[in-house]
C-alpha cells in the first residue's frame, strides 16, 4: 500500500524544483478502474530369607559349599542393561525423522520480510481537475511521483494474520508531474518548470499538505484476508497529520527470491482535513476525490 499527494498548478513564484530519478515509461504501472514411554525399571527384590538353623544339622555345612561353588564359577560378562542394541537404536532413529517430518509437513509456509525498493516501483497519486468551473480550461490534471521513500512487507502464503505492508515518505520529494508519467498515463496538456515549480509550492503550503508540520505521509496495514485470487488489504494511511482507515485489494506474489504487490484505491482530500486546492475565487478548482496507484517491488 501506500501513499502520495497532489495539487493543483496556479500563478505564483518560481521555486526550483528537486530533481528526481524518474520511471522509465515501460516500469509505470497503469490500473484501470477495474482493477510434539520407556518401560518402568523390573524391581530386583528378592532378598533372602533368614533361616535358623539347628546345631548339628546338614546346613551348617552351606557356607562352606557355597563357598566352593562360588570358587568354580565362571567369570561373569560385564553388560550394561542401559545400552540398547545397534538395531534398536536405528529403530528410534528412524521414528524420531518420521515424527519430525510430520510435524514439518503441519506447520504452514515459512514467512519471509522483504525490503520494498523504489527502484522497479511505482507509487503515484492523480488529482483532477474540476471540469465545472469557469476556468476548468486553464488549469490542468496532475499527478505526483512518490521518490526516496521506505517500505517493508511480511509475507507467508498459508498464514495471512502474518501479512504487513508498511511505507513511509517525505512529502517534499514528491515529484511533480514527471513529463514521462504524464505521457504514460496519457494526461492532457503539458507544463513547463515554472508551472511545475509553482504546482509543488501550492502542493505543500499551509493550507495543502503543509510539509513544514507534516513531512511524511505514512500507511501500515492492520489486516490481510484472502479475496479469490487476490488480497484485501486494510490498514491506516496517514495524510496531513490525519490517520484514516482504507481498504484495497491486491495481486501479491512471493518468493524466496522477491515481492510484489499491485493495486489501487481512491480517498477524498476532505477526509484528510485538506480543503481541495482552489484560485481565482473558485474558477480554478481541483476535484476533492485523488487515486493511488501502487506497485511495490521487494527483496528478502
Amino acid at each position: 500500500m501506500l501513499m502520495l499527494w497532489l495539487m493543483a498548478c496556479s500563478d505564483g513564484e518560481p521555486v526550483e524544483l528537486i530533481e528526481v530519478e524518474e520511471p522509465a515509461v515501460e516500469d509505470i504501472v497503469v490500473l484501470s478502474e477495474d482493477e510434539i514411554e520407556a518401560e518402568p525399571e523390573e524391581e530386583l527384590t528378592d532378598p533372602e530369607e533368614e533361616v535358623d538353623a539347628e546345631p548339628g544339622s546338614e546346613e551348617e555345612e552351606a557356607p562352606e559349599e557355597a563357598t566352593e561353588a562360588h570358587e568354580n564359577a565362571p567369570e561373569p560378562q560385564d553388560i550394561d542393561p542401559t545400552e540398547p542394541e545397534e538395531e534398536d537404536l536405528a529403530d528410534a532413529e528412524a521414528e524420531e525423522e518420521e515424527a519430525e517430518e510430520e510435524v514439518a509437513a503441519a506447520l504452514p509456509a515459512k514467512t519471509l520480510t522483504y525490503a520494498l525498493k523504489p527502484k522497479g516501483s511505482s507509487l503515484y497519486v492523480q488529482v483532477f481537475k474540476d471540469r465545472t468551473t469557469a476556468g476548468a480550461d486553464l488549469s490542468h490534471d496532475h499527478v505526483m511521483l512518490a521518490t526516496g521513500w521506505t517500505g517493508s512487507a511480511t509475507w507467508n502464503a498459508d498464514d495471512l494474520s502474518q501479512c504487513s505492508i508498511e511505507v513511509t515518505l517525505r512529502v517534499d520529494k514528491l515529484a511533480v508531474d514527471p513529463p514521462n508519467l504524464r505521457t504514460a498515463l496519457d494526461i492532457e496538456g503539458e507544463l513547463s518548470d515554472g508551472q511545475r515549480a509553482d504546482v509543488k509550492k501550492n502542493m505543500l503550503a499551509k493550507d495543502q499538505l503543509d510539509a513544514a508540520t507534516y513531512p511524511e505521509i505514512t500507511f501500515t496495514s492492520s489486516k490481510c484476508e484472502a479475496k479469490g485470487e487476490k488480497v484485501k488489504v486494510t490498514g491506516t494511511l496517514t495524510i496531513h497529520g490525519t490517520p484514516k482507515t482504507i481498504s484495497t485489494t491486491m495481486t501479491i506474489t512471493a518468493t524466496d527470491e522477491s515481492f510484489s504487490a499491485r493495486g489501487g484505491f481512491k480517498v477524498k482530500q476532505s477526509d484528510f482535513g485538506i480543503e481541495p486546492f482552489s484560485a481565482m475565487l473558485g474558477a480554478l478548482k481541483n476535484e476533492d476525490q485523488m487515486k493511488f496507484t501502487v506497485s511495490l517491488q521487494g527483496e528478502p
